[in-house]
């Protein structure tokens, strides 16, 4: 009967627990309903999913040498180099594992796998922003991220920006709760285990052990007693560190590295590609608080931004360190997606938040920053309403299509397992029919001495093949051997010389 009481005080009286946390539970279970409905059918072309499912495969199956032989082959002998690593993070993957074993290739699984995580990251968020704003705001600001198409739609990739941004706010959120004054072991290893899995998902994970250790030169500074350095201080210091590196040590000796192989490709970073970067995402965040938004306001959001970053960077050391880094090596990285910025733009929010909280005079609990974001939410619904009236919500172009599906059975079915596919998506090809291939579109020497079979989409717009219309004209008729054809793709059989 006491067990009883003490569940019912917890979490149903009024003011704790669950009650106390009830408008959060609201809006988290709204925008979960709002990110499966937004689900499509289907998966885009982008085919880093097709590497991230394939490792979940290998896990199931045993065959990571395959998986790691495959895509290597695919790197080596395509036309370009650089679209791929030669293993992605295993984060995803492993998370990924045992949703594959139950339910096997099923991209609607994954998806709803996905928007699980962006509400848990929403959950995380809030708790880190709720120390430094009141619960109100807080609550906005969720919304806001959660109503923003750009978050909702990106369930629609099985990629990993909201299972990047859960663990990487889950350990942010751990080092601020990481003080040597209520330092235990159970912190130290559950703090090292959220970083490094943050690492396992995405490499820029790693900043986060810098964002920890700015934390605990702030957090040493408070205390006069560590003058002299105790053994419990020490341990607080270090330990964290020490399981980070225990784990990479450990998954590395059971699981092959890959995905730092794109280091390979810091010769394309250069002073244009950083200018051109930060052109890019200037327009894509004011993209992303409203699109067509003057310059006046934009100049204006930056100044607040800066008062909130300035004016809070101690208290907030770790999440403003991290902000920091991820944004210059997004700055610097070779590569500009707009998805990168769903990383790191929920904490470009925050602090601007913060500026704007900074100017809160009023003496009613109704402040700038309410109405602020009661407008941006306002703008977002619009969009969503926009989107639902048009009924744009159609199947996805890509390897889940009919005509697709049925170009991969006749591969999987009429050729043998070594053959080598030419196809404009090769790690595509390589999950849904388990042959190597490669993309080749410049060399036709390259694509009769190593490939069996060529793969042609009819669109006339893909990018990374020998247009299918000027097959004929370009003389390439003697070399190849029609042998199947639907309403998307041409099949060819390639005669050796």
């Amino acid at each position: 009967m006491n067990i009883q009481k003490h569940i019912m005080n917890t979490f149903f009286r009024k003011g704790t627990g669950f009650f106390k946390n009830l408008p959060l539970f609201i809006i988290l279970i709204f925008i979960l309903s709002l990110c499966i409905i937004f689900i499509k059918p289907g998966h885009n072309w982008g085919d880093d999913f097709a590497l991230y499912i394939n490792q979940a495969k290998a896990i199931t199956d045993g065959t990571i040498a395959i998986v790691k032989q495959n895509n290597q082959f695919s790197i080596d002998n395509s036309t370009i180099h650089t679209f791929s690593p030669t293993l992605a993070p295993w984060g995803w993957p492993i998370i990924l594992s045992p949703f594959y074993y139950l339910f096997g290739l099923n991209i609607f699984v994954f998806k709803l796998l996905k928007c699980l995580f962006l509400v848990l990251f929403l959950y995380q968020f809030y708790r880190l922003i709720n120390r430094r704003l009141d619960k109100t705001s807080s609550s906005l600001i969720v919304l806001y991220l959660g109503t923003s198409f750009r978050y909702i739609d990106n369930v629609n990739v099985v990629l990993t920006e909201t299972p990047f941004l859960f663990f990487v706010t889950l350990s942010l959120n751990s080092i601020h709760n990481y003080k040597y004054e209520k330092y235990n072991l159970i912190k130290s290893i559950f703090l090292g285990l959220a970083i490094y899995f943050s690492f396992c998902i995405r490499s820029e994970g790693a900043m986060l052990g810098v964002a920890l250790f700015f934390w605990q030169v702030r957090e040493s500074f408070q205390y006069k007693s560590l003058k002299k350095p105790s053994m419990d201080y020490l341990k607080w210091l270090v330990m964290p560190y020490i399981i980070f590196i225990s784990f990479y040590l450990l998954i590395s000796s059971l699981l092959p590295s890959g995905f730092l192989s794109h280091f390979n490709d810091s010769h394309l970073v250069s002073v244009n590609h950083t200018l051109k970067a930060i052109t890019f995402y200037i327009d894509k965040i004011r993209d992303m608080i409203y699109p067509g938004m003057n310059n006046f306001t934009y100049i204006l959001i930056t100044i607040l931004f800066l008062i909130g970053l300035v004016t809070n960077f101690m208290k907030e050391i770790h999440t403003a360190i991290y902000l920091l880094l991820i944004t210059i090596t997004f700055l610097f990285w070779p590569f500009l997606e707009y998805r990168y910025l769903l990383m790191f733009f929920p904490f470009l929010i925050y602090f601007l938040a913060l500026g704007v909280s900074y100017f809160d005079v009023f003496k009613s609990k109704l402040q700038p920053i309410h109405l602020v974001f009661v407008i941006l939410i306002l703008l977002n619904f619009y969009k969503i309403y926009s989107i639902l009236d048009e009924n744009k919500l159609t199947k996805q172009i890509g390897p889940e299509n009919a005509s697709s599906t049925e170009m991969f059975h006749f591969i999987k079915t009429n050729t043998k397992e070594k053959d080598v596919i030419i196809f404009f998506r090769p790690r595509a090809m390589t999950l849904y029919t388990g042959r190597q291939s490669a993309m080749i579109y410049r060399n036709w020497n390259d694509l009769l001495k190593i490939g069996d079979y060529l793969v042609l989409r009819r669109n006339l717009a893909t990018y990374f093949q020998f247009p299918a219309n000027k097959i004929n004209a370009l003389g390439f008729k003697d070399n190849l051997q029609y042998v199947y054809q639907n309403e998307e793709f041409i099949v060819f059989k390639i005669k050796k010389l």
